[in-house]
């Protein structure tokens, strides 16, 4: 039976879904930033290799997020200081969405959650033991 330190497959399953849900959002937003950058041809460049970058980390989200849904998957025990990283990049993923709901994302808070999101999936993925 999983302690308070091991989380849940429903867990980690909850915390990939609310990455994804963000990532989404901040693509669509790039993708309205980038066409109100239609004078500048070095920001449309920088703003399609953030969305390039994003787009990635979907695609890696959804393949993990898939892997957890899968039957058979192990989920091993965390170290405490893995759970407690963990609830740490989930707060904050928490606050980039609520600060999503009161300020338009930029670009240096597509570039944090990019960092954060990277941080979630590398540690989902090593929570996955081998079925």
């Amino acid at each position: 039976m999983p302690d308070n330190n091991t989380p849940t497959i429903n867990a980690l399953r909850a915390v990939n879904l609310n990455s994804i849900d963000v990532i989404t959002k901040a693509l669509q937003r790039l993708k309205e930033l980038r066409r109100g950058a239609a004078a500048s041809p070095m920001l449309q460049d920088h703003i399609d290799s953030e969305i390039s970058t994003l787009e990635l980390e979907l695609n890696i989200s959804t393949i993990v997020q898939t892997r957890l849904q899968a039957a058979g998957v192990v989920v091993k025990r965390l170290s405490d200081e893995d759970a407690q990283r963990l609830d740490r990049l989930a707060e904050k993923i928490d606050e980039t969405i609520e600060r999503d709901k009161v300020v338009n994302a930029g670009l240096a808070t597509v570039r944090s959650f990019i960092e954060t999101a990277t941080s979630v999936r590398d540690m989902v993925q090593s929570s996955i033991a081998p079925v």
